[in-house]
C-alpha cells in the first residue's frame, strides 16, 4: 500500500500564508477563503470517518491531521475577526 505525501498544492498554500507579513486586506481575505477551502478539501477528502476508519497507518491520517491543524493556525495568523461576536455583551453580564 503506498504512503499519502501530502498535495503539492495543500503544502504550498499553507506555506503561502504562513510566509504572509502584514498582509493587505484583501490579501489577507483571498487568504483566509483559500486556506477555509483547505481544510474543507482535507476534512473531506483525507479525514472522513475519522480515526477509526483510518486504522492503517499508511492512511496517513496523522500527518494529514497535522497538516489541517497548521492551515487552521496560519488562518488564524492572517484572519483577524475582529472584537467580540456579540458587541452589546457586557463582562458583568457574565458575573453570577
Amino acid at each position: 500500500m503506498k504512503v499519502h505525501k501530502p498535495d503539492l498544492v495543500v503544502q504550498s498554500i499553507i506555506a503561502s500564508a504562513e510566509g504572509m507579513h502584514r498582509p493587505l486586506p484583501d490579501d489577507a481575505k483571498i487568504a483566509a477563503d483559500a486556506l477555509v477551502q483547505v481544510i474543507e478539501f482535507i476534512e473531506v477528502k483525507r479525514l472522513r470517518g475519522g480515526m477509526n476508519a483510518h486504522v492503517d497507518f499508511r492512511d496517513g491520517y496523522l500527518m494529514w491531521k497535522e497538516i489541517q491543524a497548521r492551515a487552521g493556525k496560519a488562518l488564524l495568523k492572517i484572519h483577524k475577526p475582529g472584537k467580540s461576536p456579540i458587541p452589546t455583551l457586557d463582562d458583568a453580564d457574565l458575573d453570577l
